[in-house]
This record gives C-alpha cells, sequence and structure tokens, in this order.
C-alpha cells in the first residue's frame, strides 16, 4: 500500500503543530501581504492574504483554523468520534449538524448528475480492498463475489438525509467525504475572508480557491505536478474569482504496481490509470473537488462530456 500527497482528512495531534501559526508577512510602500504555509487533511496548504498586515493576517489565520477544525470534526474518516465514523459505525446520527446534512445534500446531488460517477457510498469498495491487500496482504484482486457484494453497498440513493437525522438503508454501508470535504472546507474559508474584506486572495486546503486576482494584477498560477515524481511540473493552471481540484489514482494504491487505487468507479469498481492527473477549474472548490472525483473514474471522452455539461474547464495530463 502506498500513500502520497492528497485525500485524506486527518488532522492529528502532531500535525496541528506543524500548522501552528507560523507564518510570513511583509509590509513596504506598495504592498502588505501575509502569507502562511503548513500540512493540513494530509496535505499541504497555503493561505496568502493580500492587502493586509500581518496583525490581521495572523486574526484572520486563526479563525481559519477554528472552522477547519470544526469541520475535520464532522467530516474525518480518521478521527473515531467524528461524525463521519459514527455514522458509517452506528448506521444511524440524530441531530446532525448542518453543515454536515448540507454537504451531504450536495454529494448526494452530485451523484445524481454524474449518473452514478460521483457516490460518496463507494466507501464499501475502499474498505474491501484495504483489508484484502493491507490485512490478507494478499497481490491479486478480490474476487468477482465479493466486489459485488461490495458494490450492492454503494448506492447513495440509499442514505436517508433529513435536518434532524441521517440514517443508512441498507446495513454495511459506510460513506467517505474524501472526494469533495476538501474543497467545501475550502469554500468555507475563502467566503469567510472574502466577507472579512479580502479580495486578493489564495485559498488552498487540498484544494484551491482564488479571490479575485494576484496582486501583479496577472491570474493566480498553480502549478500541477508529474504523479510519477511529485518534484517536476507538468504545468501551471492560471484561476482568478475561480477554483482548481487536482485528483489521481496515485494518491493512494493498493498494491506494489499500482494499478489499484482508491478511485474506484462506483458502478463498476473498475479504476483508470494511476499516471494520470485529472484537474478541473469550476466556480466554487466544492464543485471542482466532486467533478475532478468523478471525472478521474470516467474514460475520458466521458470525462469531457461531465465537463462540457457543467461548463467546467477540464484538463486529464499523462506522467
Amino acid at each position: 500500500m502506498k500513500t502520497s500527497r492528497r485525500r485524506f482528512l486527518s488532522v492529528t495531534a502532531a500535525t496541528a503543530a506543524v500548522a501552528s501559526l507560523t507564518g510570513c508577512g511583509k509590509k513596504d510602500g506598495r504592498t502588505r501581504s501575509w502569507q502562511w504555509r503548513g500540512v493540513l487533511f494530509g496535505a499541504e496548504a497555503e493561505i496568502s492574504l493580500h492587502g493586509v498586515d500581518p496583525e490581521k493576517g495572523q486574526q484572520l489565520t486563526q479563525a481559519c483554523f477554528e472552522k477547519m477544525r470544526a469541520l475535520e470534526g464532522l467530516f474525518s474518516l480518521y478521527q473515531p468520534d467524528s461524525l463521519l465514523c459514527r455514522l458509517n459505525r452506528e448506521g444511524e446520527v440524530r441531530a446532525p449538524a448542518p453543515a454536515f446534512v448540507d454537504l451531504l445534500t450536495q454529494a448526494v446531488a452530485y451523484g445524481a448528475k454524474t449518473e452514478g460517477a460521483f457516490d460518496v457510498t463507494v466507501q464499501a469498495l475502499w474498505k474491501l480492498y484495504h483489508q484484502h491487500y493491507v490485512k490478507d496482504e494478499l497481490l491479486v484482486s478480490p474476487d468477482k463475489m465479493a466486489i459485488a457484494q461490495a458494490l450492492a453497498l454503494v448506492d447513495d440513493q440509499s442514505v436517508v438525509i433529513e435536518a434532524d437525522r441521517v440514517a443508512f438503508q441498507k446495513p454495511g454501508m459506510a460513506v467517505t467525504l474524501n472526494g469533495i470535504a476538501q474543497g467545501y472546507i475550502t469554500d468555507q474559508v475563502a467566503d469567510f475572508l472574502r466577507a472579512e474584506g479580502m479580495d486578493q486572495t489564495l485559498v488552498h486546503m487540498g484544494e484551491y480557491r482564488a479571490l479575485g486576482g494576484h496582486p501583479e494584477k496577472r491570474p493566480w498560477e498553480i502549478g500541477v505536478r508529474s504523479a510519477s515524481e511529485f518534484e517536476e511540473i507538468l504545468t501551471s493552471l492560471p484561476i482568478e474569482n475561480q477554483a482548481l481540484a487536482m485528483s489521481g489514482g496515485y494518491g493512494f494504491t493498493f498494491d506494489p504496481k499500482g494499478k489499484r487505487h482508491h478511485l474506484f468507479h462506483p458502478q463498476t469498481g473498475a479504476n483508470q490509470p494511476a499516471n494520470q492527473t485529472v484537474c478541473v477549474i469550476a466556480p466554487t472548490a466544492t464543485m471542482a473537488d466532486a467533478l475532478s472525483t468523478a471525472c478521474a473514474v470516467l474514460v475520458p471522452e466521458q470525462a469531457q462530456d461531465l465537463a462540457g455539461q457543467y461548463g467546467v474547464q477540464l484538463r486529464i495530463l499523462k506522467g
């Protein structure tokens, strides 16, 4: 099993220490700015604020941390006491937080609009492969019967979502929000900063959201790293008042050769090649995250069709 740079909603105590409120600010006759970089949710994170002095920048960053930690307590698969883990463990939660209901409702809507290419109940497949490859240490795929049993639990229409209750209609179901939650959290942080008057800001919480353009009067340029060698930049993509999400099977592979990875097609269990990076530019990070996840399980022609339906920009990079 191999893990790498994205898709793990986990802020451990050690990570929180790394992601402390340290940053750099500068102020001269032309520019006031604050920039923080660290590691959050198992991925590189960054907040770049312009038109703000370091003291204000630090205050805003602290407020962003509080929001992120609260949301992580809802969406994390790796905190046993998170609301999501409780749902997966018990099959039902009462009086869920409004943000949990909001995100799950959006996720199921994306499932319907993508005709099942995006489905948060795909966690049943992940559990099957994780137990098969890691626990049993086997180098071959699970048998067809086991896959069919797991696929029978992949059905987001069997999730009951109400203001005061979320529940599974099928015993054994499980949800992962790792294909949309980073985008949602990015949007929550960006919307908070916009409400605080920040209009030249780049938020990167696993996905990117740009408020306005770069202070140098150009778009923000986001480098896309190679799937095989993360230090190599394949290309850069410009965004301005837009969001960018990237998905690739290289993020978590089960077998030593990397042929089986975490981005399963929810209806078949199939994987697209792990050496491709799917990039989606959309109005919000939530949309970009969900659609990049959906496009990453489709063949390129289907992915292009889906992107066209939403009117978003899609790039599929190999290597």
